[in-house]
């Protein structure tokens, strides 16, 4: 059933990923992981062009 899901959150993604975008980050968390990270930024890495719209 998981690779269903991501099949089709792929699938939507799919025209992004062909056009500017240049990398993915997925956090996933649990409800009580994410209710435990309210008020919290999370770290991008550094990227080539971190910080400029493409």
């Amino acid at each position: 059933m998981a690779s269903a899901f991501w099949r089709v959150i792929a699938g939507e993604l799919a025209a992004e990923l062909a056009g500017s975008v240049h990398a993915l980050a997925l956090h996933t968390y649990t409800l009580k992981e994410w209710e435990g990270l309210q008020d919290t930024v999370l770290v991008s890495p550094n990227c080539r062009v971190a910080g400029t719209l493409a």
